[in-house]
């Protein structure tokens, strides 16, 4: 085979990729049917058969293409939200005694249990793996439930720990105490990176600008591109020589730095950087040059080509 169509189809499995990501982020049925017309698209622009491109995929992904899609898990950019009617939320569970609390590091009046969900108690809270309930124990009239964090486990290298916020609520007669930046930095104690949510409320977003500024606690930023976006040396041609030069030049500019070894990944692999965040302007949020941390539209509907969110890990 000569040089020239090894590249081709290289460039194959990266435009299948990014086809079917577009595609899932527009709703698109992906089923059987849904891939096979978006393959056949590919096949035929590269001078392919249906199953030389399928073959060439699993040989360079490790999975067919209809299974790799439904594992892929999109997030652009954190959208924002705005206030709910949940975010008046006032609680009324109040016990004498809490199975398993134990108290917030540093404080004798308020109190958490943290727990790990399984099999029913799970798929009662859908996409929710852990829960971290916090209480007042000095409340009138008992131990007064006040707050609670619910996440979901995700693979967020090099941290072997990483879960992200999948729903937050806090007692509004706790709130402007410090009492939610007390909730998160007890999670982050307990050795957890924290993910931001996909949302985010203007309160949410506000948390994570004083989470920023908190001592022993680190907020960095993460954006994801694929490593065809970014090689230069390998580029398949001169546009996308010129778009790489381009990424590259984004991420120095907001001194990125790369998780782990470019050789480390393959050509169609997303590549994780990191990179520090400020306030911005308004300092209602975070921000960053280069990259938007934060969009008005759905992460589905958006069509940039790299994913970008937010994490805090405990520094002491």
């Amino acid at each position: 085979m000569r040089y020239s169509e090894i590249i081709s189809e290289s460039k194959a499995v990266d435009e299948l990729k990014k086809d079917l990501l577009a595609a899932k982020k527009k709703g698109v049925k992906l089923d059987y049917d849904g891939v096979g017309k978006i393959m056949e698209k590919i096949w035929n622009r590269h001078g392919m058969t249906g199953q030389e491109l399928h073959d060439v995929f699993v040989s360079e992904v490790g999975l067919v293409p209809d299974t790799w899609i439904k594992k892929q898990k999109q997030v652009s950019e954190i959208q924002r939200t705005p206030a709910s009617a949940s975010d008046d939320w006032e609680s009324n569970e109040k016990a004498k005694e809490i199975p398993g609390l134990k108290m917030v590091p540093g404080s004798n009046q308020y109190g958490y249990v943290f727990a790990a969900l399984k099999g029913k108690d799970r798929l009662n809270l859908t996409g929710t793996d852990l829960t971290i309930n916090f209480y007042d124990t000095k409340a009138k009239g008992g131990i007064l439930r006040m707050g609670y964090i619910y996440f979901r486990n995700v693979t967020f290298p090099p941290y072997k720990k990483a879960i992200q916020v999948s729903n937050v609520s806090l007692d509004n007669r706790y709130r402007g105490k410090g009492v939610g930046i007390m909730m998160y930095t007890t999670v982050l104690q307990l050795g957890y990176v924290i993910v931001a949510d996909e949302t985010q409320t203007p309160q949410a977003r506000k948390l994570w600008v004083k989470l920023n500024e908190t001592p022993g606690v680190e907020v960095r930023g993460r954006v994801e591109v694929f490593r065809s976006d970014i090689d230069v040396e390998n580029a398949y041609d001169d546009w996308d020589k010129r778009k790489a030069k381009a990424n590259l030049k984004k991420l120095n500019t907001i001194g990125a730095t790369i998780i782990g070894e470019l050789e480390n990944y393959r050509n169609n692999d997303y590549v994780p950087f990191d990179f520090a965040l400020q306030p911005g302007k308004n300092g209602a949020e975070l921000a960053t040059k280069g990259f938007k941390l934060y969009s008005n539209k759905h992460p589905e509907d958006l069509e940039e080509d790299y994913f970008a969110n937010i994490y805090a890990r405990w520094v002491g």
